[in-house]
């Protein structure tokens, strides 16, 4: 699970990297980073809502608490893989020769990841709908 993780960091920034002449590469990768951790935040909120009953209160909040917390996913991703050379660390290693993905299973292992992603979004957005 921690290798899908690390692949899924470095593919987020090789499609960083493809952006670099319009915006920096690493700004770009916590941009990805900070996106693909909103959707699993969504998922607990969801799940939370479903089963926990409202253990997270959303009806008082005004967009600034979103705001910061954006802010803080990026801080917490930038000490912890851009700042301590985590990003170049994970990204020298698939490059490797003797640890490079095959493509196809790579983008089938990517793809896959998102596409689990938002199918769990679109069931648990199913199920509270049919309850309430």
């Amino acid at each position: 699970m921690k290798k899908l993780f690390k692949y899924i960091i470095y593919r987020l920034y090789r499609i960083a990297l493809l952006q670099e002449e319009t915006l920096f590469p690493v700004i770009g990768f916590l941009v990805y980073l900070s996106l693909l951790e909103i959707l699993h935040l969504i998922i607990f909120g969801v799940f939370s809502r479903l089963f926990f009953n409202n253990l997270f209160s959303y009806q008082n909040n005004n967009g600034l608490l979103g705001l910061i917390g954006i802010l803080i996913l990026v801080g917490i991703n930038y000490l912890f893989l851009v700042r301590n050379n985590k990003l170049k660390e994970i990204n020298d290693y698939f490059i490797n020769d003797k640890n490079k993905v095959n493509p196809i299973k790579g983008n089938l292992i990517f793809w896959g990841y998102l596409f689990v992603l938002f199918t769990i979004m679109f069931f648990e957005t199913w199920i509270y709908k049919s309850l309430h």
